[in-house]
């Protein structure tokens, strides 16, 4: 694992084993980690609690990791500012402070490989896929000025032919790969691990 990862040091051998043979980064593998290790019928386990959008979120990062060329990557949106006081903002639909309020770009962006039907030569593409996520608990309305936001923006990307849409239950996104018809990942090459010197 690389310096900027330690805190997968401390995984089961055989964890760290499988992410290696199935080409799992640190990242999603902690996480999964993390969720698998969660005390059953505990209250106190924080941000990872199974109703929580972080949990949400982790799961369905783990099953996009799952799938050939399925991507999902966290947008963090937001602004700070630098020592000599220039603003900076960062994440999708962030270009300033209006255009921010109006759409709310989506928790998790990336791409769905979709192989074209045969009058479109047959050929896989990606298609741009913006996800929503939302704690398992969520009812739509509970925060109308920033979901009519978010749904601007789901809706921006699916007038230019992608895929957007709210998910507060993995299943649905499982549902979504299986539709698409996205192959597991069943044998990726090996990749060597590197420990940092101490």
């Amino acid at each position: 694992m690389t310096d900027t990862t330690p805190y997968t040091e401390h995984l089961p051998e055989e964890l760290t084993e499988w992410a290696e043979r199935f080409n799992i980064g640190p990242d999603a593998l902690f996480s999964l980690y993390q969720i698998l290790t969660i005390p059953l019928g505990s209250t106190a386990v924080g941000e990872y609690e199974k109703n929580s959008e972080t949990y949400v979120q982790n799961v369905l990062r783990v099953l996009a990791s799952s799938r050939e060329h399925a991507y999902l990557w966290r947008n963090n949106v937001g602004a700070t500012q630098t020592p000599d006081g220039r603003m900076i903002r960062y994440g999708l639909c962030n270009e300033s402070k209006k255009l921010n309020q109006r759409f709310k770009s989506s928790d998790l962006i990336g791409g769905t490989p979709v192989t074209v039907t045969a009058d479109m030569v047959g050929k896989r593409v990606m298609i741009f896929t913006a996800v929503e996520v939302k704690k398992a608990d969520w009812k739509p309305g509970s925060d109308t000025q920033r979901e009519r936001g978010q749904l601007r923006f789901i809706n921006a990307v699916r007038a230019a032919g992608g895929f957007g849409f709210f998910c507060r239950d993995s299943a649905v996104y499982s549902r979504f790969l299986e539709h698409w018809k996205i192959p597991k990942i069943t044998d990726r090459p090996k990749i060597k691990r590197v420990r940092s010197a101490e």
